[in-house]
């Protein structure tokens, strides 16, 4: 199975987390190396765009079933199965700065945004093509 994240919002959160907005160019250059190769062997992978994990889960357990007959468990979305989600994030929270975490917060957010393409400009295309090319 391969998550695939859009190449901006992927570099832009590795960024954020490592504190390196001069690492850009190198994100995205192992963004390229990473999918192209995955770009190679896509029937023997599940793709799972990056969307549906926080959207269907369960229709990923069911796919990965499907397509290698496997027999996993689906992720049933009860009150008490998302709040047990919730409560592991925040343990996984605790002690990080807002830089470091795994849910959105105001000041996460004014980060991503303020990162940098303009001298990367022609890799996020490159990537952005790749991205596309993983998801047909």
């Amino acid at each position: 199975m391969v998550l695939v994240r859009d190449p901006e919002a992927a570099v832009r959160s590795l960024v954020v987390r490592n504190q390196r907005p001069e690492h850009v160019d190198r994100y995205l250059g192992e963004y390229i190396g990473f999918y192209g190769a995955v770009r190679r062997c896509l029937p023997q992978v599940l793709v799972v765009p990056f969307h549906q994990v926080h959207s269907d889960i369960g229709a990923i357990f069911h796919d990965l079933n499907s397509k290698f007959g496997t027999d996993f468990a689906a992720y049933e979305p009860t009150a008490q199965n998302e709040a047990a989600v919730a409560a592991k994030l925040a343990e996984r929270n605790r002690g990080r700065g807002d830089n470091y975490w795994y849910l959105p917060s105001q000041q996460r957010a004014a980060a991503l945004a303020a990162v940098d393409w303009n001298p990367n400009a022609r890799m996020l295309k490159r990537a952005k093509s790749i991205h596309s090319q993983v998801l047909s």
